[in-house]
């Protein structure tokens, strides 16, 4: 089994109440923009010397006026921390492309490692509940049924053992039943079961934990979670996907 990190709400965010691709020939379809909700790469400390930066350990979500939130796998615990967070950066190969905004994340708010999510602030930041953003986001979730079509957003690797792409890559996924991933020894829970479907695609990988994953409902998009584990990369891989309106 593998994990969507390198190395596995809405919790409750009042704490209670969460990816682009670029237009590379490899970066699959072209994901959703959602107001205030930015897609993110999650970088270690230990890693921000790297020039350029080759991989990373995680994407993430950053929200306007909010948190940061990604895998709780990715953040075993605020050893973990400071970790730097670039805000949907054009080209991580390039560091001239890190002039993308960036955040610095000091502080676990929430980590639940049952529903695998992590919500992380700056320093100082330790309370994030009773806030616009957590309305506003409220109103952009969705919860989708057995069949509904996804879409996974993160920097991620096309192989197991494969670098990270320099540009974010968006995979097409379709929810089945729980019984799928559990056949496949993978914990579902209260998670989402996900098939890669993106017939000439690789499928989410290592480095797409964290990231969000958007679904259509009712002719828009909405948010439905963040990227969590799988078994195998590529087209037809079984994976699950943290979800945010519980």
């Amino acid at each position: 089994m593998r994990s969507l990190a390198r190395s596995t709400v809405l919790v409750a965010l009042s704490v209670s109440a969460l990816w682009v691709a670029s237009a590379c020939s490899d970066a699959g379809p072209r994901a959703p923009r959602l107001p205030g909700i930015h897609p993110a790469v999650l970088v270690a400390p230990g890693h921000l010397e790297d020039a350029p930066l080759r991989w990373t350990d995680c994407s993430a979500v950053s929200v306007d006026g909010g948190p940061v939130i990604t895998a709780a796998h990715c953040i075993v615990s605020e050893e973990a921390l400071p970790a730097l967070v670039l805000v949907d950066p054009s080209n991580l190969c390039v560091k001239e492309a890190w002039s993308a905004p960036w955040r610095q994340v000091e502080t676990i708010v929430v980590r639940d490692a049952a529903n695998d999510i992590a919500v992380l602030s700056e320093k100082g930041a330790a309370t994030i509940s009773g806030n616009e953003w957590e309305t506003s986001l409220a109103e952009m979730l969705f919860d989708p049924p057995i069949g509904a079509e996804l879409l996974a957003v993160g920097w991620g690797s096309v192989s197991p053992e494969g670098p990270r792409k320099c540009e974010a890559r968006t995979e097409r996924q379709t929810v089945v039943a729980a019984e799928e991933c559990e056949e496949a020894g993978l914990r579902v829970g209260s998670k989402i079961c996900v098939r890669d479907s993106r017939e000439n695609g690789t499928g989410a990988c290592q480095g797409f934990s964290g990231g969000p994953v958007f679904g259509s409902v009712e002719g828009r998009w909405a948010l439905v979670g963040l990227s969590s584990t799988g078994v195998g990369c590529g087209a037809d891989s079984l994976g699950t996907v943290a979800p945010l309106f519980n």
